[in-house]
């Protein structure tokens, strides 16, 4: 028999180096502490509030505890626990940004602690520690991390679920199992009140436990299993009534279908098989932004990894994205963009397990698995080292309702586009009142500016509209200040 001779990319101190690089936990942990200090460069930065945010904010402002049940002023549905640490934080420590911003805050770091745990019950070294990484370095999980939403919390109980289920299905000691078989009557009495999407975690949970009934046809397994499914579906049920079943009203759907893409624009069949086959490659772009394509790939490697070994683990990490999707096509929970976000870790997990497939079958192409594996880490390393030393809110409209309100006279009006984030700030945050009107349509402001001075703030996006109105009168625009994201004008009636 021939003798099988080592590649030339398999020898040599470079393939030792590199494949020793991707398996050093130091490298690791530096990659942990840089995705930890960009949250809390990000969050403590304290960037002011945009218009997406200010939306949520002003109803925790100025609603109870029991108003923030059911729907809120805004039309902005989001789960009842959430609102109401939002309204904690509000009476408790105050209506700054960093204030309504600390559950978000928490979550994230929270997550980026048990993906350790996480990764470590499901997958071998090192890939374990390339999942973390993943987690790390994920852009979105940092914005998450320090914004009025609560997609970080939505992460988190995705991650605390899978850990559950993982430790009931897999651990050999009764009594750790017995902890993971509570963990998950809680997660089903109490996570849809604090994330609508967990819903979809617990029901595949759900789908894994009952598999394991099957194979050893227990009966205290089968009263759990029972009891579970009953916990799971009145939570579910009660939440839907008290607040998800307000998420459906046309505007939301119509933004969500057009703008976004989370349901199919039609039903026609081409349009279905198109959006099918767009939909996975946006959960994995969430997941880690511009690596879509690649993790979806890995993915779908791991996948078949993970089904090979038991299909237990295949529909726990599987099972919420296909029941989310087919969710998405009967038109109960949008597929795309930030709803998206509770499954990352399901991405993480199963392309890790794709890049461990890959090794499998290169066993000595060392070399390229370590090439491969710092290269799905570059794009996410780039953006979080920015996160590390540079802030950039999305909107800088404190500073420029500060601007304005230090510049203005007594009797200047101002017109602002989004009176969500006039009121929070200017009602709440800054304990001033601005003198002088504010009009609320294009016709008043109109009227105002052929009398008197005219200050507008707006977004980018809307200058031409907002000033239109003003184009066809005697007035002269005096100040033009650009701040991120929105732009303030002054219009002083010509003389």
């Amino acid at each position: 028999m021939a003798e099988v001779v080592p590649t030339a990319v398999d020898r040599g101190p470079r393939a030792e180096w590199l494949s020793a690089l991707v398996r050093s936990p130091w490298l690791w942990v530096g990659i942990v502490l840089l995705g930890l200090g960009a949250r809390c460069r990000q969050y403590l930065a304290n960037p002011s509030f945009w218009y997406d945010e200010a939306f949520l904010v002003r109803s925790v402002y100025e609603c109870s505890f029991t108003e923030l049940i059911g729907p809120l002023p805004s039309r902005t549905i989001t789960p009842p626990i959430f609102l109401w640490l939002l309204r904690a934080c509000y009476q408790e420590i105050g209506p700054q940004e960093w204030s309504l911003r600390l559950p978000a805050f928490c979550a994230g770091l929270v997550a980026l602690g048990l993906m350790f745990p996480l990764a470590r019950c499901w997958l071998g070294a090192p890939g374990w520690l390339w999942a973390v990484g993943f987690c790390a370095l994920s852009t979105h999980a940092v914005n998450h991390s320090f914004e009025v939403r609560p997609y970080a919390t939505d992460f988190l109980l995705t991650i605390l679920i899978l850990l559950a289920a993982r430790i009931y299905l897999s651990d050999d000691s009764p009594r750790i199992r017995r902890r993971a078989a509570v963990g998950l009557l809680m997660a089903a009495a109490l996570a849809p009140w604090l994330s609508f999407a967990s819903a979809f975690v617990l029901a595949a949970a759900s789908l894994s436990l009952f598999v394991d009934y099957w194979r050893g046809r227990e009966r205290r397994r089968l009263a759990y299993w029972l009891g579970l499914n009953g916990l799971l579906l009145a939570t579910s049920f009660f939440v839907w009534f008290v607040q998800a079943r307000h998420l459906y009203y046309p505007g939301l759907k119509e933004e969500w279908t057009v703008v976004w893409g989370g349901f199919p624009r039609d039903y026609a069949p081409g349009s279905v098989l198109l959006w099918s086959l767009q939909a996975p490659e946006r959960v994995a772009h969430y997941a880690s932004t511009g690596l879509g394509v690649p993790l979806l790939v890995l993915g779908v490697l791991g996948l078949a990894r993970c089904w090979r070994r038991s299909s237990e683990e295949g529909l726990l990490l599987g099972g919420p994205l296909f029941l989310a999707y087919f969710a998405a096509l009967v038109g109960k929970y949008p597929f795309a963009d930030r709803t998206l976000f509770f499954l990352a870790p399901c991405v993480w997990l199963l392309a890790t397990e794709g890049l461990l497939t890959v090794g499998e079958c290169l066993p000595r192409a060392r070399v390229a698995l370590a090439v491969l594996v710092l290269g799905l880490m570059a794009p996410g390393l780039v953006s979080t080292v920015k996160f590390c030393y540079r802030v950039k809110p999305k909107m800088e409209y404190r500073e420029a309702l500060a601007y304005v309100h230090n510049q203005r006279r007594q009797d200047d009006a101002v017109w602002n586009w989004c009176t969500d984030l006039n009121a929070v700030y200017s009602e709440h945050i800054f304990p001033w009142q601005p003198a002088g009107d504010d009009p609320a349509d294009p016709d008043a402001a109109a009227r105002i500016a052929g009398a008197r001075p005219l200050w507008v703030i707006s977004p980018d996006n809307r200058v031409d509209e907002m000033t239109d109105p003003l184009r066809l009168l005697s007035v002269r625009q005096t100040v033009c200040r650009q701040f991120l994201g929105v732009k303030v004008l002054r219009f002083d009636p010509a003389r």
